[in-house]
């Protein structure tokens, strides 16, 4: 028998979200130079949180735009991973789900459900 008397490395602990509001739907905008949230019957923009430009766990995925009157290219993909240089969960107009966070003292949008129905502004 072997044993090991290593010390064990604690582990990070990841950040708790605290969450503001669990549900919320609305459209996501984009203002020069960034893309927000706006709920719908609020015109109040609320910046989106940096996990919500992660494409993990989104099958539904559009090439990164910064040109809002170029058409958006939507990719319907499999489990492939993509990068958020490329390609990001959401675009212009789209209708969207997801909830109110509280990240770094600033209110934010964290982006759950991207195809509500295919319904754009």
């Amino acid at each position: 028998m072997k044993f090991n008397f290593n010390i064990i490395k604690p582990k990070p602990k990841e950040e708790k979200i605290k969450i503001k509001k669990e549900t919320v739907i609305g459209i996501i905008e984009y203002h020069e130079p960034n893309y927000v949230f706006v709920q719908i019957g609020s015109k109040i923009p609320i910046p989106l949180s940096d996990k919500s430009f992660s494409c993990k766990g989104f099958n539904i995925i559009y090439v990164r735009i910064d040109n809002i009157s170029l058409r958006p290219v939507k990719i319907i993909r499999d489990t492939k991973d993509a990068t958020i240089k490329r390609y990001i969960p959401f675009r212009h107009g789209l209708l969207v789900k997801g909830s109110i966070i509280v990240e770094n003292g600033i209110n934010k949008f964290l982006l759950k459900k991207n195809d509500l129905d295919g319904k754009t502004k």
